[in-house]
């Protein structure tokens, strides 16, 4: 009789191992698969770069799209038919608001692509109009510079090679009466001599709008990996 149960024991051992096996050895595939949309590691489709619940807009997408075609398990290649911003109101680009947006939205959405562009152009007189004198901002190695000390580095030479190309994904914006806040990835693209170089980082903007003008007032990097 102990034979017999220690037998069931190890058979039921064995196939929980290796349904774990599986479930680990499920996500490489996807990713591997999901490369050809752009997909660099698991916050494609994830919050959490380990995978699993919950899911950004991306990955919402697709299991919505499952249930739509009542299949048995999600299809990467769906991907294909996928377009950012359509749903709760984000946008895959600060350059490209969701129709659906309100206007205060778009506003907003409008405020951060002159944003970005005032980074990549050094223009001072851009940042001293969208910061305002009590900003602030935390830069993912602990950095927390002023609206004064960002104004000063655009003001002097930029640095030797090539200027990084700024876009965003994943973008949402929220609206609490006259203040917002932003959040998504901030996308930094770079090629030196044919090496393209990426960084991925998390960011929150808060907004607040005062005497009828909307004006960043703190944001917070952090970065995506290693």
């Amino acid at each position: 009789m102990n034979k017999i149960k220690i037998g069931v024991a190890t058979i039921f051992i064995a196939v929980c191992v290796f349904a774990l096996a599986a479930s680990a050895l499920g996500y490489p595939p996807f990713l591997a698969k999901a490369r050809k949309y752009g997909a660099k590691d698991c916050t494609f489709c994830h919050i959490d770069p380990a995978g699993g619940p919950p899911w950004n807009e991306r990955g919402n997408w697709l299991i919505k799209e499952k249930e739509r075609r009542g299949a048995d398990a999600v299809d990467v290649d769906w991907l294909a038919e996928y377009k950012p911003g359509g749903e709760d109101k984000k946008s895959s680009d600060a350059t490209t608001p969701a129709t659906s947006a309100s206007p205060v939205e778009q506003e907003l959405l409008k405020l951060e692509r002159e944003w970005l562009d005032a980074y990549t152009n050094r223009n001072a007189a851009a940042m001293e109009r969208i910061e305002a004198d009590d900003f602030t901002i935390t830069y993912p190695d602990g950095r927390v510079l002023t609206k004064a000390d960002e104004v000063a580095s655009m003001k002097t030479p930029a640095p030797a090679g090539p200027r990084p190309a700024l876009s965003t994904e994943d973008t949402r914006v929220r609206v609490y009466g006259d203040t917002a806040v932003v959040t998504g990835v901030l996308i930094q693209k770079m090629t030196n001599n044919g090496h393209e170089t990426t960084i991925r980082e998390r960011y929150t903007d808060v907004y607040v709008k005062r005497n009828g003008r909307w004006q960043a007032v703190a944001s917070q990097l952090t970065r995506i990996g290693s």
